[in-house]
């Protein structure tokens, strides 16, 4: 008779407590607030927007002029990534220096902005890139050294991506 007495009065208990928290707790309501910055456009774009190499041969340099201009109404950092260059049956892959079916690509900013590699990781290119301001920049693809080589007819391709953000 004791333990079902302790049961009982340890029921009685659990139950005390129990019930007015559940009544409690159908009382209250909830209010979510969500906080936001101000919308920011980030609209940029580069000029020529796409590049044709024709008769591309192995082991040499091909280099040509852009212009990244700055469409926002805020200031931009950007950054710079490339691809394995793919197609017809041939893969280049994106490295640092030219090598057996690998190819580089170097940038060169204008002015004070420096040069580098492009690889397959974003990398720091523009910063501080005022609105309604341009930036003049060159890229030169460096192909392989040895390896396949697309023939008449054949086209590889790769793609160049400059990513901005509010600087």
């Amino acid at each position: 008779m004791k333990i079902k007495g302790l049961i009982l009065l340890v029921l009685a208990a659990t139950l005390a407590v129990a019930v007015p928290i559940a009544a409690q707790a159908a009382n209250d309501a909830t209010i979510t607030i969500t906080m936001s910055g101000p919308t920011v456009a980030i609209d940029i774009e580069v000029e020529p927007a796409e590049w044709s190499i024709e008769s591309v041969q192995l082991n040499s340099s091909y280099t040509k002029d852009f212009t990244l201009v700055n469409h926002s109404s805020v200031r931009v950092d950007t950054t710079i990534a490339g691809t394995d260059a793919e197609g017809s049956g041939h893969r280049w892959r994106l490295r640092g220096f030219p090598s057996n079916n690998a190819y580089e690509i170097e940038y060169d900013i204008e002015g004070p902005g420096g040069d580098g590699n492009i690889t397959t990781t974003p990398t720091d290119f523009v910063q501080d890139l005022a609105q309604d301001q341009s930036k003049n920049f060159s890229l030169t693809v460096k192909t392989p050294s040895s390896g396949d080589s697309p023939g008449g007819g054949e086209a590889l391709q790769a793609t160049v991506t400059i990513h901005a953000v509010q600087g």
